[in-house]
């Protein structure tokens, strides 16, 4: 009907130069992770939950928790009380745009990105769903969902926590994902247990050591980087934490940028194909502290 009507045409998917940023390789634990919610899904009887899984890229570890809601704090209590003492503190940590998201201009600096830098960690930001830098916990959550919602009826907050328990204890202990030739062993408890002594791990804290009386975290800005993927506009400008910076021209239309701000020296360094294309002082008014682990010499770009 609509092809009788004249109003269709031959799809002409929109032609992007220089998109392509390869994955960095990784087969260890404790140097790239990547966490992202499974929000909005529903127990039996109506009541909303989300659930936030955290994954190391090395050892394909994953620790998952469910909750009410899909705040920051929950978040990073999720991290440094549940995932890091089993995953280990990382060096890179990759989300979506959503932990970082702020309508302050100039202040990426949410209490998520706080906390990563705070431990030493480099905070890698992608668009979702695209440049398969988050690809590896969405595996995760897709395989974490087939062995329990997906399957299961859950009525309450407390059995689907210990349906998700049972979920990664097996993706951790029995799920044969590894190359043995690399790691020595097929599961991934083992790999991290066989690394023990040269991970970083958390200390024995709790974020409500860090909270005021109205419940709001307080940690100082650490020494750090934020790293962001970003597409070059047709304006030649990218857009970071409300604020738009401008890009060189001889980088395309459409071409993908890395944009890193380092905290310690107030800069942002834009790349273009691994090769620096500009640099910017970047405006930070908050005191800037050591982290608690000292930070990785090398970008997570550095594996490339």
């Amino acid at each position: 009907i609509l092809s009788r009507a004249g109003v269709t045409r031959r799809y002409e998917p929109k032609q992007r130069t220089g998109v392509k940023l390869p994955l960095p390789r990784v087969t260890t634990p404790g140097v790239w992770q990547q966490a992202d919610w499974i929000h909005d899904r529903w127990l039996e009887g109506g009541i909303r939950f989300q659930a936030l899984q955290v994954g190391d890229v090395g050892s394909h570890g994953i620790v998952s928790g469910q909750y009410l809601d899909r705040k920051l704090i929950t978040a990073v209590t999720f991290v440094v009380e549940k995932a890091w003492p089993v995953l280990s503190v990382p060096l890179a940590m990759g989300t979506d745009n959503a932990f970082t998201d702020t309508t302050h201009p100039n202040n990426p600096f949410t209490a998520w990105t706080r906390v990563c830098l705070y431990f030493g960690i480099e905070v890698i930001i992608t668009p979702p769903g695209k440049h398969g830098w988050n690809n590896h916990i969405e595996a995760a959550n897709n395989e974490w969902q087939r062995r329990t919602i997906r399957t299961q009826h859950f009525t309450s907050l407390d059995e689907v926590r210990a349906g998700s328990d049972r979920a990664c204890w097996w993706m951790n202990h029995h799920r044969p994902v590894l190359d043995p030739t690399i790691c020595g062993t097929r599961y991934p408890t083992e790999y991290i247990a066989a690394h023990t002594n040269q991970l970083r791990w958390p200390p024995t804290i709790t974020i409500a050591d860090y909270l005021d009386r109205h419940g709001t975290l307080h940690i100082p800005l650490a020494a750090g980087r934020i790293t962001y993927l970003r597409h070059v506009t047709e304006h030649h400008t990218i857009t970071l934490a409300g604020t738009t910076w401008p890009t060189p021209t001889s980088i395309p239309t459409g071409g993908l940028v890395t944009a890193t701000i380092t905290t310690h020296d107030h800069t942002l360094t834009i790349r273009h194909q691994g090769d620096i294309a500009d640099t910017h002082p970047y405006p930070i008014s908050h005191p800037i502290i050591d982290p608690y682990y000292p930070t990785a010499h090398h970008s997570l770009l550095n594996h490339l």
